[in-house]
């Protein structure tokens, strides 16, 4: 995928704080996505890079779907998420871009599904937290 961009939503919280440490280490430069444009610049700079950071109202489809691309890997950490989760896999999904995320609620991971023909039909593939060992593979340098 050329010029794919990686979005982290979560990034200042204790997961997504974990993603985004595995993330620079590997040579990465995520977009930070979330609420809070001072909190998400605190928690790169913390970690002594400048990354760019994109405020939204994380309950939006359409704010999110403003942000995301078809080129962009969406990686989210934001939970709880079937309270914070449905707009960011919606927005992706109707972006095309790939989605993965770190759920461990089962009743989303069935949205997750549910909405995965929506990103097939754009090249695209959505992977809740549940389907670990493929998004494993896809990445192993990221998910050791």
């Amino acid at each position: 995928m050329t010029g794919r961009r990686i979005v982290l939503l979560g990034a200042t919280g204790f997961t997504g704080n974990r993603v985004l440490r595995k993330l620079l280490a590997a040579g990465e430069t995520p977009t930070l996505v979330g609420r809070n444009g001072a909190k998400m610049s605190a928690a790169a700079a913390h970690l002594g890079v400048e990354l760019p950071v994109v405020e939204v109202d994380m309950t939006s489809t359409a704010d999110l779907e403003r942000v995301f691309t078809s080129n962009d890997v969406v990686l989210s950490t934001v939970g709880p998420f079937m309270k914070l989760g449905l707009a960011t896999v919606t927005a992706a999904a109707q972006a095309g871009a790939h989605y993965l995320d770190s759920t461990g609620e089962a009743t989303f991971v069935r949205r997750v599904f549910d909405l995965d023909a929506v990103a097939a039909a754009q090249g695209a593939t959505l992977i809740p937290r549940s389907a670990t060992t493929t998004y494993r593979a896809i990445s192993p340098a990221l998910w050791p």
